[in-house]
């Protein structure tokens, strides 16, 4: 949960607008998200108000601060009742995941920055999600220690969302521990050690009123620009009480005797994840802190059950192979947090600190949240969990606006990190052409930023052509895949234009990331579907069918690609081949003399 600074957006080229001119300002006004005597002093303070040209006027709002670009784009668009939500008044985003979005959003009745975490639509009627969401939410009201994302409110709203369960948290303008790793890949062992420890003391917290977290992993680690810790997500966390609705609906939906993550899950929990105490926590955390030195999961397998297997019968690979730094008592210190037995653990937390602690050293974890940010946006767009339109809504800067602002906060963090020797993270995408990496101007569309966002999974055109992939085309020609991101569209300006009046000018791009082909819509009007699915985003197997807007039909050629499903229809061949083996046996068994 994250506070940033307060930018200069632009809304230009919303899409198709929903408002008409007169209409924005009446909008504006229902929407109740600026207070009508304040929003007659801002237009006051505006000398060339136009209020024919809604796009135009809400760029002068932003500019002065009275809207933010992610409301003035819902109003657009005709969205304004959106934007209020109870007491509570949405003024943008600030992630997606797998269970809904959280939102920056101002409570009227305190005046006070919370985030708002709304559970996704889809799972509105998911009795097993809507479960661990108000587990999550009711552990976390229990719960109030430095080391721990507060959570003030939970709530069920039936407005213009429908029935939608939401909670509300403080801000904490932090970097999740497995996003950290996965930039700088291994941390050094002090400040692994640091982050673990106060892990450790925020379980401690949690354990104190008889609480068990069961699903401690990086994802659930956060760290500010300072190297404070604070710990969220208590969706599975197992309360002591009497027999438990929500526990038993998880239990069903997810499996009931395996709750939890299997990369971070001790052998007891997959057993029985009813009947663990605070020692299964341990060695989450023991895992975690395995991955924090490392970048590396402790076991790895091509499925859950595999990993978890892994866990209850191989021994803990050594660290020092992968990093030989390590000291070999910390090697000790880990191997016992993670040991097969709990008995075989420490007991508590407190033990577990003050094992870490002659290793521990805070540093600073220098980063730019805004960043960080648009980087989740990219991994929500890339996992369809976010459409480009909604990222272009968060995402949109001017160039000068991020400019100025990225360099004085870059200049403040070197300061930072060259006098505490922090750690430095760099959250620019890398990108393989100075095409790909330019800044967008104000005059691009609105989903330029996103585009290009997108732009920086690609790899370099010589490896994506390498894979021989082909799109076969409506007309029957072949188009060579040889660019690692391409757009098609309507306009000359696509890299494949194709002539249809349902496609948008840039209706989709097209592009490899290294491992696979995939396709992500750029806003498009019509949309499109893969293998007959509508999607916003997915990956492309060899002979998918990509159809765009319903009206263009395409199919991947990829001679040496993986097609859907290949692993899948292996066993399901070898299983037919062994029952009719079997049958064979049992045939020839009853026939014998």
């Amino acid at each position: 949960m994250g506070r940033e600074a307060e930018s200069s957006y632009s809304v230009s080229n919303p899409g198709p607008m929903a408002v008409a001119a007169p209409e924005f300002l009446e909008a504006l006004h229902r929407s109740g998200v600026v207070p009508p005597s304040e929003l007659k002093a801002a237009l006051a303070q505006i000398p060339t108000l136009d209020e024919s040209d809604p796009e135009a006027l809400a760029n002068q709002l932003v500019r002065e601060k009275v809207l933010t670009s992610y409301q003035a784009r819902e109003i657009l668009a005709g969205r304004h009742r959106r934007l209020r939500f109870e007491h509570l008044v949405i003024r943008d985003i600030l992630g997606v995941g797998g269970m809904g979005t959280v939102f920056l959003a101002i409570d009227t009745r305190q005046q006070t920055e919370v985030a708002l975490k709304v559970l996704a639509e889809k799972f509105k009627h998911d009795a097993g999600m809507r479960a661990r969401f108000r587990l999550e939410a009711r552990a976390g009201l229990r719960l109030q220690h430095p080391k721990i994302v507060r959570t003030y409110e939970l709530g069920v709203t039936d407005d213009v969302f429908g029935e939608v369960d939401y909670s509300t948290m403080e801000l904490f303008p932090g970097i999740a521990l497995h996003e950290l790793v996965g930039i700088v890949k291994g941390l050094p062992y002090p400040v692994a050690c640091d982050i673990a420890s106060q892990t450790a003391e925020a379980l401690g917290a949690v354990h104190q009123q008889g609480m068990v977290h069961r699903d401690v992993k990086p994802d659930n680690v956060l760290i500010d620009r300072t190297g404070e810790v604070k710990i969220v997500d208590f969706g599975l966390a197992m309360l002591h009480e009497a027999a438990r609705d929500e526990e038993f609906s998880l239990a069903m939906i997810f499996g009931h005797e395996c709750l939890g993550t299997s990369d971070y899950m001790p052998p007891e929990q997959a057993r029985d994840s009813l009947h663990v105490d605070a020692r299964a926590d341990i060695y989450g955390l023991g895992c975690t802190l395995y991955v924090a030195l490392t970048a590396k999961r402790p076991f790895a397998g091509t499925s859950s059950k595999e990993i978890i297997e892994a866990h209850r019968t191989q021994p803990i690979p050594n660290p020092q192979a992968i990093v030989p730094d390590i000291p070999d008592e910390l090697v000790r210190v880990l191997e016992r947090m993670m040991a097969k037995s709990p008995d075989d653990r420490f007991a508590t937390v407190d033990e577990v600190q003050a094992a870490l602690r002659p290793f521990a050293r805070r540093r600073a974890i220098d980063f730019d949240f805004e960043q960080l940010k648009r980087v989740r946006m990219r991994v929500a767009v890339k996992l369809g969990r976010l459409s480009l339109r909604q990222t272009s809504t968060a995402t949109r800067l001017s160039s000068a606006a991020r400019i100025s602002s990225s360099t004085a906060r870059s200049t403040d963090g070197q300061r930072t990190t060259e006098a505490t020797g922090g750690i430095k993270v760099d959250l620019r995408p890398h990108r393989s052409s100075s095409r790909s990496s330019r800044q967008p101007t104000g005059d691009e569309s609105a989903s330029a930023e996103a585009e290009q966002l997108l732009a920086g999974f690609s790899v370099s055109d010589k490896t994506a052509a390498a894979t021989g992939a082909m799109l076969r085309l409506p007309d029957g020609a072949l188009y060579r895949m040889e660019k690692s991101s391409f757009v098609i569209g309507r306009s000359p300006a696509a890299d494949l234009t194709i002539d249809s009046k349902k496609l948008s000018s840039r209706h989709c791009r097209v592009f490899f990331d290294g491992q696979s082909w995939n396709v992500a819509d750029l806003d498009s009007k019509n949309g499109m579907t893969v293998n007959g699915q509508p999607t916003l985003g997915s990956p492309l197997y060899r002979g998918d069918r990509l159809i765009l807007a319903d009206d263009v039909p395409l199919k991947l050629e990829w001679p040496h690609g993986p097609r859907r499903g290949s692993t899948r229809n292996r066993w399901m061949v070898l299983s037919v081949v062994l029952a009719l083996v079997g049958l064979g046996l049992l045939a020839w068994w009853q026939l014998a003399p």
